[in-house]
């Protein structure tokens, strides 16, 4: 039960954040393109300490895709 807990702490702001990416995706006010962003937040959550695996699951990319936008340099 606690593990639950911790879990459902953790997925809820997880939740805000992608929804937070969907919206400025889709109205159009995100200055970044979307591989920006993508790997702008992948940054924040690895370094929040989730796993490459957790955290494309979480963006709904494959393993390959995030390894692919992580190694990418900003131009």
């Amino acid at each position: 039960a606690g593990l639950r807990l911790i879990l459902a702490m953790i997925s809820f702001p997880l939740f805000l954040i992608k929804a937070q990416i969907a919206k400025k995706i889709c109205a159009g006010r995100a200055v970044r393109s979307r591989l920006t962003q993508i790997k702008l937040h992948s940054l924040k959550l690895l370094a929040s300490g989730l796993s490459r695996e957790a955290v494309a699951n979480f963006l709904e990319i494959s393993n390959a895709h995030l390894e692919l936008v992580l190694s990418k340099d900003d131009k």
